[in-house]
């Protein structure tokens, strides 16, 4: 622990301090289910091979057209 966390922890009341070690417990479990038995899954590596757009440049000219096509079919208000 930092002497500036202790020094800050030292001035909270009883009610700041349970809200602090709820904080810190969720960080902890956070971090222990992140790390936990988790590999790296590149799945989505290649899935976009026969897609009809070849660059990325493509790819969003067409997500343009798409959703201007999308507008144009929603009803006035």
């Amino acid at each position: 622990m930092t002497i500036r966390l202790k020094t800050a922890i030292e001035q909270l009341n009883s009610e700041e301090l349970e809200q602090v070690t709820a904080l810190a417990e969720s960080l902890a479990r956070r971090k222990i289910e992140d790390d936990a038995g988790k590999k790296l899954s590149l799945a989505w590596v290649g899935c976009l091979a026969d897609a009809a757009e070849k660059s990325g440049v493509e790819a969003a000219h067409r997500a343009n057209e798409i959703r201007l096509g999308l507008l144009s079919k929603r009803p006035s208000k």
